[in-house]
């Protein structure tokens, strides 16, 4: 499958949020032996959903664009991502998506200053939500790839210091 077809795909299901027939899309240049794996594709990374017979395109907010709508961040595409990637390998069980939401919403209620770090408020804001969440989010996964637990915090507490 080549880039033009997935560029074929994604420009016609931008101006059509619902494909009812496959034919649709032979009329618009995709080759009707990829056209079921490219549907099935953008239903598994979550941009159409399967409605009866047609598919429908998903209407969604990345958290990119939210962060880089927050007044006063003067981030880059890149860099947006940059940083959520770092965030989703260091809080792997947090929603990154529903994180980021609140603390916009925080963020529009106590603006940012000149000075703001706003990578390092993000961080802090994923490290926190387990406390502020009732516990729906388990928070960020330790090295070993493993939640940290109260017997590791019990663990550390009662180390000796090195001589």
């Amino acid at each position: 499958m080549s880039n033009d077809h997935q560029a074929a795909i994604l420009a016609y299901i931008a101006d059509h949020p619902i494909i009812e027939r496959r034919s649709d899309l032979t009329a618009a240049g995709i080759p009707p032996d990829l056209i079921g794996g490219l549907l099935d594709g953008l239903v598994a990374c979550g941009r159409l959903l399967v409605v009866g017979d047609s598919y429908q395109v998903v209407q969604r907010t990345d958290a990119v664009s939210i962060i880089r709508g927050v007044e006063g961040v003067k981030w880059s595409q890149e860099k947006a991502l940059r940083v959520l990637s770092k965030l989703r390998l260091d809080f792997p069980k947090v929603n990154l998506l529903e994180e980021v939401k609140k603390w916009a919403y925080y963020v529009d209620d106590h603006p940012l200053k000149a000075k703001s770090n706003v990578a390092l408020q993000l961080h802090n804001w994923m490290q926190n939500s387990p406390k502020y969440d009732g516990g729906k989010n388990e928070g960020r996964a330790t090295t070993t790839g493993r939640q940290s637990t109260s017997d590791d915090a019990r663990e550390r507490s009662t180390r000796q210091p090195l001589s």
